[in-house]
């Protein structure tokens, strides 16, 4: 026994003969406590040798409109509930409840049903997931973070897919720290406490292509899952581009609509540097695509997914890359540069087709 032990044992003493109304908010644990059988880090989404959502989490999907996000949180849902492999991720089996705040019953039973049609589930097999919609919850009201916990509780649900952030904070600034910090202690609070893993849909900034909203949001979350596909592509990329648990990763899916829209599935693919182009990049591909040696204000001045500077830069860093060239010679003043696809350029857009 330690010199210490004998001040600790008196002090645990003196602690514990206050009433509870003293004792407050501060519970203390002693060091001599974490050399007993210590929690270990339990994968919900994922294994030690190939981590990606720990049980108890709090974690953020972000992308932008039409990135398909919302479709791929879905599939991750139907997995989970399922038992069954998300992409190259082993799952464990448990419920699943699904808090949707953005897309409305009719549009959110829709995709489920497409999900699970994608995945070949009957009514009569189908997996549990729960789902609630426009409930109108607010993490800064205890009153809808205990409905939460009883909700999660109601459902034993293990997985956690909340849509979208700015509405579980209605009113809020997602700017603020004041704003943003209490709605992330309730999210923690929830995730400790029923040991549910928080999967929380936010959208990006389009400007620059990161989360919106505070440095705040990043710092509370334990992943940040960046997610980009363009509009018309079924390539999707994810990016772990905050990630406490596990070492950052990034990886590829396909999505897949069948039967006229019937049925909805991602699987796994190989990462394809193709499908891999930034939104500005893509931009300045498909402008040149549609107009042949365009000159660089003209592409500047038309850019309608990201500004006009990050255009400009854009089309730099793909000269250098390789994916355009420029189409005529000469410098000063009235002699605007201007570009073209070289074939390593088209052959990036068929990629994204």
């Amino acid at each position: 026994m330690s010199a210490q032990a004998p001040a600790i044992e008196a002090l645990r003493l003196a602690a514990s003969e206050l009433d509870e109304a003293q004792q407050g908010r501060l519970t203390l644990k002693w060091a001599d406590r974490v050399y007993d059988a210590s929690e270990p880090i339990e994968f919900l989404i994922g294994d030690e040798t190939n981590g990606l959502i720990t049980k108890g989490s709090v974690n953020l999907l972000v992308g932008e409109g039409g990135s398909k996000k919302t479709w791929a949180a879905l599939d991750l849902a139907v997995c989970v509930a399922m038992g069954a492999r998300w992409l190259d991720f082993p799952t464990r089996q448990t419920s699943v409840l699904i808090v949707d705040e953005e897309s409305g019953p009719r549009r959110l039973q829709r995709r489920l049903y497409e999900t699970l049609q994608g995945h070949l589930v009957k009514r009569e097999d189908a997996p549990p997931i729960a789902f609630t919609s426009l409930a109108q919850l607010d993490m800064r009201n205890p009153d809808d973070v205990t409905a939460l916990s009883l909700a999660i509780r109601e459902s034993n649900a293990g997985l956690v897919i909340v849509d979208a952030l700015a509405d579980i904070m209605p009113g809020a600034d997602e700017n603020s720290v004041k704003d943003v910090q209490p709605v992330f202690m309730q999210l923690r609070r929830v995730a400790e406490t029923t040991r549910a893993a928080l999967f929380v849909i936010h959208h990006s900034n389009k400007q620059n292509g990161t989360y919106r909203g505070s440095t705040a949001i990043k710092g509370a979350v334990d992943l940040m899952l960046m997610v980009e596909s363009a509009t018309d592509s079924r390539y999707v990329t994810f990016k772990a581009d905050k990630a406490r648990d596990i070492e950052p990763k990034s990886f590829t899916a396909i999505a897949t609509w069948q039967r006229e829209g019937e049925q909805f599935y991602l699987s796994a693919t190989d990462v394809n540097p193709k499908a891999h182009l930034k939104k500005s990049a893509r931009y300045v591909l498909r402008y040149l695509a549609d107009h042949p040696s365009a000159p660089i204000d003209e592409i500047m001045n038309n850019a309608d997914v990201c500004t006009g500077e990050t255009a400009r830069r854009e089309v730099y860093n793909l000269v250098d890359s390789g994916h355009i060239e420029r189409t005529n010679s000469g410098t000063g003043r009235g002699n605007k540069a201007q570009y073209d696809l070289t074939d390593k350029g088209r052959d990036a857009l068929k990629g994204e087709e």
